[in-house]
């Protein structure tokens, strides 16, 4: 099961992308990925559910959607920096401990979507970064 965040006709949708390489989208537009995550165990029965109603017409093609991210505007993205493998002359300074780091919602890029790089950004390099999603409030 993969769920998608895009938008469609200027309205933001979630949907589950299936086999075929189509978007089904759930029926609610203000449906958001936070809903979807706080369904917990009933989020495989609510994808079913939805795929098994899909007819022919209910199949987006993905060339016709913008893609989002997973979740628009997050509470809070914390990053945690162990092992930075930067050459030295990139590096400020390198801490013999993990460094946690905060980054704002407007830093997200979506699939295929562009990263913007302004001059006044300084010097910058490509760092992949992985992401997991907590859907239960933690300390």
């Amino acid at each position: 099961m993969k769920l998608v965040s895009v938008q469609l006709g200027g309205v933001d949708w979630v949907g589950v992308y299936r086999d075929d390489d189509s978007i089904v989208l759930f029926e609610n537009s203000s449906l958001t990925m936070l809903n979807l995550i706080e369904l917990g165990s009933g989020l495989r029965t609510l994808c079913d559910e939805t795929l098994r109603n899909a007819g022919p017409a209910d199949s987006i093609d993905p060339e016709r959607i913008t893609w989002r991210p997973p979740i628009r505007r997050p509470g809070k993205i914390c990053g945690v920096a162990m092992n930075n493998s930067a050459s030295n002359a990139r590096k400020i300074s390198a801490p013999d401990h993990p460094a946690f780091f905060l980054k704002p919602s407007s830093c997200l890029a979506a699939h295929g979507q562009p990263i913007r790089l302004r001059p006044w950004y300084g010097s910058v390099h490509p760092e992949p970064e992985l992401a997991v999603i907590i859907g239960r409030l933690t300390r």
